[in-house]
């Protein structure tokens, strides 16, 4: 198709050189106006001409070239229905137009006017084909992305227009298409791609308004980076000549300011744009209205209403919105008279006469904003507002003393309620309850607190409802139910305390703790409070250590301590509580101090809690002997107590930390006799065994797991225990006796923790005894139920040797040949190595002819690796191959070869002469061993070899 095209552009170029003379001189200068005319952008005149050419020479060879730029002219005046069906008729009926070959180009853009995208698309495409010239290349690439932009696909677009941005094309671009990309960036969401492009072009002088608005476009990016100062930069870069873009450019420099909260700088800004906006008032309103919404945000109302009220004075006006700030700033500042009086003046929009009804209730002005609201309700019925304009108009009424009136306007609300309603219902619930109603407020107050549960002040109504009501049926609701009464604060806060304790001993610790903080707070500087205080933050201690905060309850149970007339109960469980909180800390140093202070006397409840906690507290500061003395006199003193098993328990563990394993054992063993109730005392017999096994004394452990099995046959140990007495067993070199423990941790414990390591010793035991395929069995087994633990490279070598020692390899064999396999056979040098060890198994251990079969087959498979440094005793173990088979001359030819093989080194070389030189002479070619015998006394006259070869020929 392409030389198609070349071979008749070619073609019509020879026509019109050979026609062009002949045409007529009015048809030329037709024409040539016609050309001149569409240069120089004059488009009506040229259609004219045009037109009048092809009226006055229809034959011209000329007229193809008329009609193309006849759709161009169509294109260009936007008439772009015409101009598109006159480059499609142009295909078809004139196809000898020198501009042929961009007609899909402009066909391209006759669609995109006509805003058919997909075609347009397909069009430019395939002009970007038929590989046109340069300049052509790069439009339709830009326009090809204004319609994929249109069809949606922007990052197509881009990545489109990426394909052009060369760093020769950066240094002249298109701005359209600069802009372009800027535009596309900006939507994706890519701003590092478009400052990329500007720091690529920021040196390139664009022209106006291309440089504008492509500033626009890169200012946005900084602005959405957070890049606040740099779009600043930018911004201030805008033409004022342009004023819509610089309108926007200031709008954005003043949003930079109030980010960077630096609303100082906005009055230079507005200054700016009041010298450039002189002549378009409706510009400098907007901006400065936009600067007043900023002071506004940052809390600088009297900024705010300045420039708010230049705007309202000026005669430009102000919008609804600002109206609103403006009246807004004035009433936070406490100017409500000046609020009132914005409002009075502004136009009359629902939010602002809104604004106006709370005003005028602000200012006490009720039956002004009685009349506000009720023609606001009026008015806007549907607004979101309207909830929020019966509750003032409610709460107006009532102010009136008008609680009926009040009532029937809450009336109106809905029932499934809408978020901006519960103002409303919260209201009415309070009326009813004001007019005497308490059945109808105690449901309003239900209702209201389904949906704001977390009101307080609404709960505490509704609890002196339920009182009134007579429906507190349960201790703690009795006390909520009172705390609603107007009740005095000592009274109200003796009523809390007992809600915290009884919230306590329902372990609702969280619920306690909120309770009790309020009553501690409260009473903590009052004079009359301190007993509530006391008793308040000895509970809340309790809370906060039960819900884990451990360093608050450290902290409230040493305030505590500090105080001198504390009741000696609450002294003793305070150091007890604060010694607790303080070990769980680490503090340690801090909990044996705590503990110390406890008062001396073994007859009090918390003595033994103190004394093993004192204990624990010494273990942890490295002192373990003062710390196994004090287990010893809990225990020994108080063997009735709690805690007297779990001190023995830690006093015999200190003996293991000591490497005292018979005191360990005979403590273990008086937990295991005196308490048959403690959780510690099957551990206790189990770490008998344990420690005796971690001292190498076998048949102690050994002893010591048999009797955990015959005293706790049921025990939770059991499993461990067969495995551990298995393992001594093993190590007392009675490997039957093992594998009958540990075959039955794999048949009677199958969820057992340790049974994967059952099945590999039982493996390992069984390798030994020479019983492989049960040894296979096992560690198959292992496999298949524990793939995570039989993924090790150890358990696959393992299986795979005893596989081979199955089919009837020795050990070593089987062990050489999977290392063999590992090394991927002779191709690796590691690989040959493991396969000579091999050969020399078969040739000087095993024997028979099964081995020689073996060795001549890996000798065959090493010397086919060709010359590699393993080859030359190969060819030498191949000799004493074929010598042990009496083919004395293949034996004495491959010690020649190994001899003279380049990897061979001295003591191979000698070897190997020696070894022909014997085996010639046993063959009875002597004279062929002298020569070998020769080489030996020529290059190694003092290798014992050499002497021996002498020896074996007879020669002194």
């Amino acid at each position: 198709m392409g030389k198609k095209i070349i071979l008749l552009a070619a073609f019509i170029c020879l026509t019109i050189i050979y026609v062009f003379p002949q045409i007529s001189y009015f048809s030329q200068t037709s024409y040539q106006r016609g050309e001149r005319l569409y240069l120089e952008g004059n488009y009506p005149l040229a259609l004219d001409a045009f037109d009048a050419f092809l009226r006055a020479s229809p034959d011209s060879p000329l007229v193809a070239d008329a009609q193309f730029r006849r759709a161009q002219i169509l294109f260009h005046l936007k008439r772009y229905r015409e101009a598109d069906e006159l480059f499609q008729r142009i295909e078809v009926r004139y196809p000898s137009t020198q501009y042929y070959p961009s007609l899909p180009f402009w066909s391209g853009m006759a669609a995109y006017g006509l805003k058919d995208f997909n075609r347009a698309e397909q069009l430019f495409s395939k002009y970007l084909r038929g590989n046109p010239p340069e300049e052509g290349r790069q439009r339709a690439t830009i326009y090809l992305a204004f319609v994929r932009k249109e069809l949606g696909r922007l990052t197509e677009a881009k990545e489109g227009l990426l394909q052009l941005f060369t760093p020769a094309y950066l240094t002249s671009p298109d701005p359209e298409a600069l802009m372009l990309y800027g535009s596309l960036a900006l939507s994706l969401g890519d701003v590092d791609g478009l400052l990329s492009l500007y720091r690529q072009v920021q040196r390139v002088k664009l022209p106006e308004p291309s440089r504008s608005r492509f500033l626009l476009l890169v200012g946005e990016g900084y602005f959405r980076h957070s890049l606040f100062r740099e779009a600043v930069e930018i911004f201030a870069s805008v033409s004022l000549e342009l004023q819509k873009e610089k309108l926007y450019a200031w709008k954005r420099t003043i949003q930079c300011y109030a980010a960077l909260q630096e609303p100082q700088r906005i009055p230079f800004v507005l200054e700016e744009a009041r010298q450039g906006f002189k002549n378009d008032p409706s510009s400098l309103a907007e901006l400065w209205e936009l600067g007043g919404r900023v002071f506004f945000n940052a809390g600088e109302y009297e900024s705010a209403i300045r420039y708010l009220e230049l705007l309202r004075g000026s005669g430009i006006g102000v919008s609804e919105k600002g109206f609103g700030i403006l009246a807004e700033s004035y009433r936070r500042l406490g100017d409500l008279g000046k609020a009132y009086a914005v409002l009075s003046e502004s136009p009359q929009a629902p939010e602002l006469l809104f604004l106006r009804g709370e005003i005028e209730a602000q200012r006490s002005q009720w039956l002004e904003a009685e009349k506000t609201f009720k023609g606001w309700i009026a008015a806007y019925p549907e607004s979101t507002l309207r909830y929020p304009a019966l509750y003032l108009l409610a709460w107006v009424l009532e102010k009136q003393g008008r609680v009926d009136d009040a009532l029937m306007v809450t009336e109106a609300l809905p029932r499934i309620l809408p978020e901006e309603a519960l103002p409303l219902l919260r209201f009415r619930a309070m009326l009813l309850g004001k007019a005497g109603r308490e059945s109808e407020a105690l449901n309003a107050w239900e209702t209201y607190l389904g949906y704001r549960p977390e009101d307080m002040e609404g709960r505490i109504e509704r609890l002196r409802l339920l009182l009134a009501e007579k429906r507190s049926s349960a201790v703690r609701r009795e006390a909520e139910t009172l705390l609603q009464k107007e009740l005095p604060p000592r009274l109200k806060d003796a009523v809390r305390l007992l809600q915290g304790v009884a919230l306590l001993e329902e372990a609702q610790f969280a619920e306690a703790s909120t309770v009790l903080e309020q009553v501690a707070s409260r009473n903590k500087q009052l004079p009359a409070g301190k007993d509530l205080w006391t008793y308040a933050t000895f509970y809340l201690g309790w809370a906060y250590y039960r819900l884990g905060s451990y360093t608050a309850s450290l902290e409230l149970y040493r305030s505590l301590l500090k105080e001198r007339d504390l009741a000696p109960e609450l002294r003793e469980r305070a150091v007890y509580y604060g010694g607790w909180s303080a070990y769980t800390l680490k503090q340690f140093e801090l909990a044996y101090t705590l503990l110390e202070s406890f008062p001396i006397g073994k007859g009090r409840s918390l003595w033994s809690r103190v004394w093993f906690l004192r204990a624990k507290t010494l273990y942890m500061l490295g002192r373990k002997r003062e710390a196994q003395e004090a287990f010893r006199t809990l225990f020994s003193e108080e063997p009735k107590s709690a805690l007297a098993d779990n001190a023995l328990y830690e006093y015999a563990n200190i003996f293991v930390e000591f490497e005292q394993p018979e005191q360990a054992s005979d403590a273990y063993a008086i937990l295991f006799k005196q308490y048959p109730e403690s959780p510690f005392r099957e551990q206790a017999l189990f770490k008998r065994g344990e420690i005796f096994y971690a001292a190498n004394r076998f048949q102690e452990a050994k002893e010591a797991f048999t009797q955990y099995r015959s005293l706790l046959p049921k025990g939770s140990a059991m499993d461990r225990t067969l495995f551990w007495e298995g393992m001594a067993s093993y190590k007392l070199g009675q490997p039957y006796a093992a594998l009958v423990l540990w075959e039955r941790i794999i048949m009677e414990y199958p969820k057992s923790v340790i049974r994967s390591e059952a099945l590999v010793q039982a493996s390992t035991v069984l390798s030994e005894v020479g019983d492989y395929p049960a040894a296979l069995r096992y560690l198959r087994q292992l496999r298949e139920e524990y793939p995570t633990e039989a993924s090790s490279e150890l358990i696959t070598r393992r299986i795979r040797e005893l596989e081979l020692l199955v089919a009837g390899a020795t050990e070593r064999e089987a062990v050489l040949k999977v290392r063999l396999e590992e090394a991927r056979g002779v191709t690796t040098e590691r690989g040959r190595k493991i396969a000579l060890e091999l050969v020399k198994l078969y040739l000087y251990e095993m024997g028979g002819k099964r081995s020689e079969e073996e060795a001549e087959r890996w000798l065959k498979d090493l010397l086919g690796q060709g010359e590699v440094k393993e080859a030359a005793e190969a060819k030498y173990l191949r000799g004493d191959l074929s010598r042990k088979r009496g083919n004395l001359l293949e034996a004495a030819m491959y010690y020649g070869e190994a001899a003279s093989s380049p990897g061979a080194d001295t003591d191979l070389i000698t070897r190997a002469l020696y070894q022909g030189l014997k085996t010639l002479a046993l063959a009875g070619r002597r004279e062929e061993a002298a020569r070998f015998l020769d080489i030996l006394q020529k290059r190694f006259p003092e290798s014992p070899w050499t002497h021996e070869g002498r020896k074996a020929l007879g020669l002194p």
